[in-house]
């Protein structure tokens, strides 16, 4: 098993391969309950980046009309831009910022090799954690899975 560094965490609108993590549906047992709550911990703090970083530079939620290579600079440069804010403390943006993960029916191409693969994670990271007690790892846990994006 490889380490999760190549991995995607994608939301349950997308199908599960082995190079995208999705949430599963219908959990049945602890250890596939704790991999979908690591694994919405996760996605939730690239998702809350990503809309801060949206708020701050409205262009990108509006569409760039530009050429392709302008448009990766553009990109580039309010990523830049975004960290040295976030590095000289300029995080409050006025309004909230909405969290709309709503699960949905995955898509029909659900790869058997991606759920395989999902499987073998929770078995090899989600399951062991009930021998330690779930309550003092909850926090090692979020922070173990988040170190392999």
């Amino acid at each position: 098993m490889t380490a999760w560094k190549e991995d995607l965490l994608g939301d349950s609108g997308y199908a599960c391969k082995k190079y995208l993590l999705t949430p599963i549906l219908n959990p049945r047992n602890a250890a596939d309950r704790r991999y979908n709550r690591a694994h919405v911990l996760a996605r939730n703090v690239v998702e809350r980046t990503y809309d801060v970083w949206i708020k701050r530079f409205p262009c990108l939620a509006f569409g760039l009309r530009t050429k392709l290579q302008k448009t990766l600079k553009i990109i580039v440069a309010t990523a830049v831009l975004h960290n040295l804010a976030v590095q000289h403390g300029e995080l409050d943006l006025e309004g909230e910022i909405p969290n709309d993960d709503v699960p949905v029916d995955p898509p029909a191409d659900d790869d058997m090799t991606g759920n395989r693969w999902r499987q073998l994670i929770i078995d090899n990271h989600f399951t062991k954690i009930e021998l330690h007690g779930y309550s003092q790892l909850k926090k090692k846990k979020t922070q173990h899975f988040i170190e392999y994006l």
